[in-house]
């Protein structure tokens, strides 16, 4: 049984201030797998995380299982420009998309999708929101998972159109990040466990 991690964080200009609580939160979801890895040995987990703004679509941490690499201390975040957020989800989902594809090994595999943002979309020119929802429809017929964690602005309208399975709207200071972070981990260890309830059956 094989379950990945994909985090897409918005690192537009608006995020600027919050470097500190996105490393935190990064740091916080590596540590919650940790634990399940010690839990759960028989599920190998595996983490890919992305940042976006501007023209820059990065990919901060690279397809890495958790057991056995090195993981770096901070995503190096640094917010500027704008919230490419469909061409964002695009990229990133099409690249794990064809990886799974590519490896044998993991086609059967659970993927936890994370959209961490405090803006509505603004710039794409690759994809539309009804790219997006058709891309996320298709994908939740083969064991992936959506959730939509936002701020400062209509999360829950976004994520319904976007098809998210889930949405959180937290506050955007030190407080609001920890209490997304609690519901994120907590959210995405029952999601692993349904995954893992209904492989075994």
């Amino acid at each position: 049984m094989k379950s990945i991690t994909l985090l897409i964080i918005d690192e537009s200009g608006s995020m600027a201030g919050m470097e500190g609580y996105v490393n935190e939160t990064y740091l916080g979801i590596v540590n919650q797998i940790k634990t399940e890895l010690v839990a759960t040995p028989e599920l190998e987990q595996f983490l890919e995380i992305w940042t976006f703004e501007g023209e820059n679509f990065r990919q901060r941490v690279p397809f890495m299982q958790l057991s056995n690499s090195t993981i770096p201390s901070t995503l190096e975040y640094k917010p500027g420009f704008s919230t490419p957020l469909f061409d964002a989800m695009g990229i990133s989902l099409t690249a794990m998309d064809a990886r799974i594809k590519s490896v044998g090994s993991l086609k059967e595999s659970h993927v936890n999708v994370s959209i961490i943002t405090d803006g509505m979309e603004n710039s794409s020119t690759r994809y539309l929101g009804r790219d997006i929802a058709k891309m996320v429809e298709s994908f939740k017929e083969s064991n992936w998972n959506f959730a939509y964690y936002g701020t400062n602005h209509d999360v829950f309208s976004i994520a319904k159109d976007l098809k998210m399975d889930y949405v959180q709207s937290f506050v955007k200071d030190e407080e609001g990040f920890m209490k997304n972070l609690s519901i994120l981990n907590e959210r995405s260890h029952e999601n692993r466990r349904a995954y893992m309830d209904k492989f075994k059956k």
